[in-house]
């Protein structure tokens, strides 16, 4: 087949961030929460360019890389007005960013992305 390595992983990281509380005692709160992973791995079958000897299919030549992003951003609000009803809104939104930058044979900026986002009420009457 002529793959002479593997997909080295250059770099992953990954981080998570949330935050909330009270806006009016007993009636008002929300939440908020923010996500983000990266990774850069190499590129099976596609090269940077040439190597020294202008060679594209030599065991030397430098491999390609791609970018995974993977944020994610969501939200919440919860509302109670009476000690018998409680209410909910969420919202969520995803993106999946795959960055080609460094493969030679591709147009500089070749990204694809995948948004999605959700918004959710919810009511719910408490009884005792």
């Amino acid at each position: 087949m002529g793959i002479s390595g593997s997909n080295p992983l250059e770099y992953y990281y990954t981080y998570a961030f949330d935050a909330g509380g009270r806006i009016i005692r007993d009636k008002l709160w929300w939440y908020a929460a923010v996500s983000k992973q990266a990774q850069k791995v190499g590129a099976i079958g596609f090269v940077m360019g040439p190597n020294a000897d202008g060679c594209y299919t030599c065991l030397d030549t430098p491999l390609a890389y791609s970018t995974h992003v993977l944020p994610q951003w969501s939200g919440k609000f919860n509302f109670q007005p009476t000690d018998n009803l409680r209410m909910n809104f969420v919202w969520s939104a995803q993106r999946k960013n795959v960055d080609y930058i460094k493969i030679s044979e591709l147009p500089k900026e070749t990204v694809a992305e995948l948004p999605q986002m959700a918004l959710v009420a919810s009511f719910m009457k408490l009884t005792a």
